[in-house]
């Protein structure tokens, strides 16, 4: 599975051409975003110029995807991570950490803008489809 973080889906509905051809290069049945994405697309529409028009965007494409929720596994995954990183002296956002805990108990492969920021988290799957 791909799991697309909310600056994917951005991308996607901004329409950059490289992560749509990644997206259409995919099943249906592979491309997921979880419901904190789906939270924060609708922020981003309500905050938008034109809401309604920007709901209905998100609502379009939120109805492509599989939208997956916390369960316990990437409850207790979020927890260790933090923990992890603590440790490390590195830290993400509630956010993040909820969305790498997504990705690692679907055992789905991250696709975000900022694959970066997630390069040591161990076992963590993550790919930028900006790039080529």
């Amino acid at each position: 599975m791909k799991l697309l973080a909310s600056d994917t889906c951005l991308a996607l509905l901004q329409g950059d051409s490289q992560v749509i051809r990644h997206y259409r290069s995919c099943t249906d049945a592979e491309v997921a975003t979880t419901w904190l994405c789906a939270g924060e697309l609708y922020k981003t529409a309500a905050g938008s110029a034109d809401p309604e028009k920007h709901f209905e965007l998100v609502t379009r494409l939120l109805r492509t995807l599989r939208v997956v929720s916390m369960n316990l596994t990437a409850a207790q995954l979020m927890g260790e991570l933090q923990v992890f990183l603590h440790v490390h002296g590195m830290n993400l956002s509630g956010s993040a950490s909820a969305l790498v805990a997504c990705a690692l108990a679907y055992d789905a492969e991250l696709i975000t803008i900022h694959a970066i920021r997630y390069a040591n988290v161990p076992g963590l799957r993550c790919r930028d489809w900006t790039k080529r």
